[in-house]
């Protein structure tokens, strides 16, 4: 018995990973320039960052904390993960 991939739904995969990660790297992108916007203010003006800059700072970490756990706990935790798309013939 041969197991032989499903090129196609291999494909499909590897670009919805592509897409996910697209979206996570400009996520992070946002956040650290966010973060680094927020360092330069402070240290040019010596006055701490607002409350308001600092919830959107943490609101944004953990929406992107969630997004990434949401994809990455299926890929990566034995209890979870499947098996890869494959096919028998």
């Amino acid at each position: 018995m041969t197991t032989v991939f499903d090129e196609n739904r291999l494909k499909e995969l590897a670009e919805s990973d592509h897409r996910v990660l697209e979206a996570f790297y400009r996520r992070m992108r946002d956040l650290k320039d966010l973060i680094s916007g927020t360092h330069d203010d402070y240290a040019s003006e010596g006055v701490p960052p607002s409350f308001d800059k600092v919830q959107a700072l943490h609101l944004l970490s953990t929406e992107i904390f969630d997004e990434l756990e949401r994809y990455l706990i299926p890929a990566c935790d034995p209890e979870v993960a499947v098996n890869p798309v494959e096919r028998e013939h």
